[in-house]
């Protein structure tokens, strides 16, 4: 049951904008791009870092992966490409014969702050017609040590690949845990709908994105993908997950816990809090206080509303939610959200605000007070 209103907080506790206008990140100019999938961090003096992709649909070829900033007290910068294979990168070897049909997406963007360095991983399906689809997806990998104005790349200009083998997705960031590793939560998209994780040790990290060494955890659950994780105590993490519209957890958040930091995991299972999932991503946060903020799709069916809730119990339980943003027409999603919060304490989301018509990137920023006032 959720709490009691609290009617103490004000206007300052919830400000929302666009990050761009429809037309601003279109692959032909003039015509309405479509955007989806976006990251978020913060960089050195505050600044939002946001990337997503952006082209004529999903999976297309004119599709890009963009970047925009935006500093305290000011409006989201004009958005750039970070990254288009064939136009800031080398197409890999392994995938020269299908050049000129690749498709971006599902950017994760990462700010390390001992070294000033942001990381950015990002998904590169290749093929054309029929054949291409986010199962031949491959995870690729670099990073910048001045805050996006140039990419390490390989001598020859090519990205890291993180794997060899094809079918793996990314959406949700990484953590850095309590040991000092960095856990990066990835899926299986080709045969099973299975989370993985990449484990990197501080060491490894260090090294950046040409060097460091990555051990892959594979998990026994399947039905259930694109996994959101937080640290709960030292050790032991939870991650909350995606389901698919068939299986014995579909229309339910998936929930698996890691008691050893991600080298082993629990079986999947219906989530403790009972929280519906319409076949979209969820986005979790630990707080500096140890509050856990999840953002997610309060519906079995609809990306529609996006809602929040809170937890003040290290995850016992959830007894704050509040709408985001919401429509009487169901025809608008709101959904595939990242959420941070930033140094001042106030959390930030990024999420896809689509119509009938177009797709793009939404920016909302709120505290936790503005939660607790919603039931």
């Amino acid at each position: 049951m959720a709490k009691k209103r609290d009617q103490t907080t004000s206007e300052k506790d919830f400000e929302s904008a666009e990050i761009f206008e429809p037309y601003g990140c279109a692959a032909v100019e003039g015509q309405k791009g479509w955007s989806h999938g976006s990251n978020l961090c913060q960089g050195p003096s505050g600044e939002l870092i946001a990337v997503w992709y952006s082209g004529t649909a999903e999976k297309h070829e004119d599709v890009q992966i963009w970047m925009s900033k935006k500093f305290p007290g000011k409006g989201w910068e004009k958005p750039w490409v970070c990254e288009k294979e064939g136009k800031t990168s080398k197409i890999p070897e392994e995938m020269e014969e299908v050049d000129g049909h690749s498709s971006e997406g599902n950017p994760v963007i990462f700010y390390e702050r001992e070294r000033g360095r942001l990381h950015l991983w990002w998904v590169t399906i290749w093929g054309h017609g029929k054949n291409r689809g986010w199962s031949t997806g491959f995870i690729k990998y670099k990073h910048s040590d001045d805050l996006g104005k140039t990419w390490v790349l390989q001598k020859d200009g090519r990205p890291r690949l993180l794997h060899d083998f094809w079918g793996l997705m990314i959406k949700n960031i990484p953590i850095k845990l309590a040991n000092g590793d960095v856990l990066l939560p990835s899926m299986a998209e080709w045969t099973s709908y299975s989370p993985i994780f990449w484990r990197c040790t501080a060491t490894e990290f260090a090294k950046g994105c040409l060097d460091s060494k990555w051990t892959k955890v594979e998990t026994r659950s399947t039905g259930c993908f694109q996994p959101t994780i937080v640290e709960l105590e030292p050790g032991h993490i939870m991650a909350l997950m995606r389901t698919g519209e068939n299986g014995k957890l579909a229309g339910m958040m998936a929930q698996m816990d890691s008691h050893d930091s991600g080298e082993t995991w629990t079986m999947a299972r219906v989530n403790d809090y009972g929280f519906p999932n319409p076949n979209a991503n969820n986005a979790m946060v630990k707080l500096a206080n140890g509050h856990l903020v999840l953002v997610f799709n309060d519906s079995p069916v609809h990306r529609n509303p996006l809602t929040v809730a809170l937890s003040e119990d290290g995850g016992k339980s959830f007894p704050w939610k509040r709408r985001v943003e919401h429509s009487a027409d169901e025809r608008c999603r709101f959904h595939y959200p990242c959420a941070i919060q930033s140094d001042d304490g106030r959390v930030h989301v990024t999420y896809t605000n689509s119509t009938p018509t177009t797709a793009n990137i939404k920016w909302a920023s709120f505290t936790e007070a503005w939660i607790k006032q919603g039931s």
